[in-house]
């Protein structure tokens, strides 16, 4: 006999859903460079009105489980440094400007130079949109256009530079396929007095913000606005692969500033 089931669907949702939400106790690296007033909000405690839904937060897990076999590949070619694990090793943290957080890992490169690796997970069909923007607009137009990425490395070669690890200059995000492993692109930033420059003052800008309690403004543009935590429920329509997502976000109305 035959039956269709779901338990490892059931069990999926029920272990996704009692997962704890995400508290921001200092400026994070990784939204640094996205939108400054949900970026605000989030260290403010104010709850999302449009948060992840079930499919997002897998993918969250999904790229962590590529982190994990990563750091396995690097510690067996004898090129791993440091794995940095969520609730086993406490982030680095910058007390005077507000900022913190650890990388993925510490690898040495080719050359034997310590360098941060972060091991991203995409889906196949981004290579190609990412193909078609550098196309249009350059490979320099394609990075200016992803900046998330570079405030997201800076940061944390500087945390590294203060946790002993004085000669961080470089970092390399690597993207690869959910689908098959492919590994598409893989970019290195160098550290700069400019790019260091350009990321501390952003996160002063924003810890004046915070300090003040003074909301900033909403920096959520194009297809940002649709996967914003703090979207209006009420615009949320379908996108061109039907997916609901918001047409207006970080409305001052929708928030609850005391929070």
């Amino acid at each position: 006999m035959f039956d269709q089931t779901d338990i490892t669907g059931q069990v999926l949702k029920t272990y996704i859903d009692k997962q704890p939400d995400k508290v921001y106790h200092h400026i994070s690296p990784s939204s640094l460079g996205g939108c400054m007033r949900s970026h605000y909000l989030k260290l403010k405690g104010v709850k999302q009105t449009t948060p992840p839904g079930f499919a997002a937060l897998v993918n969250f897990q999904i790229g962590r489980i590529w982190e994990e076999y990563m750091a396995t590949v690097y510690k067996g070619s004898g090129r791993l440094v440091k794995w940095f694990q969520d609730g086993k090793d406490k982030p680095w943290v910058d007390k005077k400007l507000g900022f913190g957080g650890t990388p993925d890992m510490i690898v040495t490169d080719t050359d034997g130079e310590q360098i941060i690796l972060d091991a991203k997970t995409v889906r196949s069909e981004w290579f190609q949109y990412q193909k078609k923007e550098v196309a249009r607009n350059g490979f320099q137009g394609w990075v200016k256009n992803n900046s998330q990425y570079i405030y997201q490395q800076v940061c944390y070669m500087l945390l590294a530079r203060q946790n002993g690890y004085p000669n961080m200059r470089k970092a390399v995000l690597s993207f690869a396929s959910k689908n098959d492993g492919y590994v598409g692109l893989e970019l290195e930033i160098t550290l700069t007095t400019d790019l260091a420059k350009m990321v501390v003052n952003r996160i002063i800008r924003l810890k004046r913000y915070v300090d003040n309690n003074e909301l900033p403004p909403c920096e959520c543009e194009g297809w940002k606005v649709g996967y914003c935590d703090f979207g209006d429920p009420a615009t949320r329509k379908p996108n061109r692969e039907g997916k609901e997502v918001n047409t207006r976000c970080c409305d001052e109305n929708l928030i609850n500033k005391e929070a």
